[in-house]
C-alpha cells in the first residue's frame, strides 16, 4: 500500500517519529509568488557575487516551481555567501566557467 505524503507525516508526528529537525524533510519547496523581488533583493544583499541578482533567481523559482527562498538560500550556502571561487569565475581550459551551486565541485574551489 502506497500512503500519501501528507498522511503519512500525519501519522509519524502522531506516533512521535518526527522528532527536530526530521519534521523538515515534508516542506513544500513549491514555488510560492508571495515572494517579493524587495524580499530577494534583502536576502541577497552583501552576498558577493549573488547581491543583485534578485530577478534571476525570482525567474527561476516561478520557471522551475520551486521556492524563491530555497533557491536564494541554497546559492547563498553552495557559494559560501558568494565569495568562491566557482561562483566568482574560475579558468578552465581557456574559459571562464561559473558553478553557482558547486555541482561535481570538489576540493577547496568548491566552496
Amino acid at each position: 500500500m502506497v500512503m500519501p505524503a501528507r498522511n503519512y507525516m500525519k501519522l509519524c508526528y502522531h506516533n512521535n517519529h518526527m522528532r527536530g529537525s526530521e519534521k523538515y524533510q515534508f516542506i513544500d519547496l513549491s514555488y510560492n509568488s508571495n515572494y517579493t523581488r524587495e524580499d530577494a533583493r534583502e536576502l541577497l544583499e552583501n552576498e558577493g557575487i549573488l547581491e543583485g541578482r534578485e530577478e534571476a533567481f525570482l525567474k527561476a523559482a516561478e520557471e522551475y516551481d520551486i521556492s524563491p527562498i530555497y533557491l536564494i538560500n541554497h546559492a547563498i550556502l553552495e557559494t559560501g555567501h558568494g565569495t568562491s571561487e566557482l561562483a566568482n569565475g574560475y579558468s578552465y581550459n581557456g574559459r571562464i566557467v561559473y558553478n553557482m551551486y558547486g555541482c561535481l565541485g570538489c576540493g577547496k574551489r568548491s566552496h
